[in-house]
């Protein structure tokens, strides 16, 4: 009776492991809330009025905190055209969604609904292994679906939502060779079709960042003409073809800064090789840390919104913040 009984319990337990196994593999991720605190960010402690930096007006920022240990590591970031959504991926493999919050003069001061969820691979698992996981960038296509850019086993990817499965998408296969913690950091749309991606650490020349523009089978080199030792690690087009990219670099002495540029649409053609215009630069004793993740959108008429976010690497001395800045034209 009692072998009996353990047959019984261990074929249900089986039973429902099953069910669990194949509901995990098959279906989409069900979104799993995630309790985060936001506290108010300012733009320097030494300048606690200050609210320029450069080019640049500060309209805000965020310091985003959980206890919950899948929370840390963003580095892609998306932003809705009309600022309420922000979608990012972790380089933990997971997907992060939020509603963002303003006040009346259209400062960024909160976030709500804040959801976590794995990133599917194409059979529908979670990715689980260091190499597959390591998500570090995310646009947008034009039939809003979302691109995915992944290091170390470097590729792109594509899915129809957060929490779908991942699709194929074509890559320039020199992508593969960029060092294994320096790949697609910066991926980007041009125009309906084409894209724009810059490997983070590959260099074709000296002091060039390699990138490549171009879809399908189809891709072209470019480079980025990089201002110092700043790297590319993140890029967002805006609706008018401009590229605006964040750049970031880290010194001992001078500790980490990261510098806010745009490309002119003209200036991005298969061969080329580019500079960003600097707009601004964040570094002490303004607010600075890991900053991988940038999207631009359209606010008021003459004015562009940008937002970055950082990536705390899952270490307690390092903060995952979100900040808006606008620039007038």
């Amino acid at each position: 009776m009692r072998f009996a009984v353990k047959f019984v319990i261990t074929a249900l337990l089986s039973l429902g492991l099953s069910t669990v196994v194949a509901a995990e593999s098959n279906q989409e991720s069900i979104p799993q809330p995630i309790n985060v605190r936001t506290f108010q960010v300012i733009l320097s402690h030494d300048e606690p009025e200050n609210d320029e930096v450069g080019k640049l007006q500060y309209r805000g920022g965020l310091d985003l905190r959980a206890r919950d240990p899948r929370f840390g590591g963003l580095s892609g970031l998306d932003i809705s055209p009309d600022g309420r959504q922000l979608i990012s991926v972790t380089d933990r493999g997971n997907w992060f969604t939020a509603q963002l919050n303003y006040n009346r003069d259209g400062r960024l001061v909160g976030m709500s609904d804040t959801i976590m969820m794995p990133i599917r691979a194409a059979n529908g698992t979670p990715l689980t292994s260091r190499a597959d996981r390591d998500a570090e960038s995310i646009m947008r296509l034009s039939d809003g679906s979302l691109v995915v850019g992944f290091e170390r086993h470097h590729r792109l990817h594509r899915f129809t939502a957060p929490g779908r499965a991942a699709q194929p998408f074509d890559y320039p296969a020199a992508l593969r060779r960029s060092p294994n913690n320096g790949g697609a950091e910066a991926v980007t749309r041009l125009g309906s079709t084409q894209l724009l991606i810059l490997s983070e650490r590959l260099e074709t020349n000296p002091g060039i960042a390699t990138g490549w523009i171009g879809a399908g089978k189809s891709w072209h080199s470019v480079g980025l003409r990089k201002t110092g030792i700043f790297h590319p690690v993140g890029a967002a087009t805006r609706d008018d073809g401009s590229v605006f990219l964040l750049e970031r670099r880290y010194t001992a002495i001078g500790g980490i800064a990261v510098r806010i540029s745009r490309v002119p649409p003209d200036d991005i053609s298969p061969g080329a090789i580019f500079q960003g215009i600097e707009l601004g630069e964040l570094a002490p004793p303004m607010v600075a840390d890991n900053f991988e993740g940038i999207a631009v959108r359209r606010g008021k008429p003459g004015e562009t919104l940008i937002y970055v976010v950082s990536d705390d690497n899952f270490h307690s001395l390092q903060r995952t913040l979100l900040l808006m800045f606008s620039l007038a034209e």
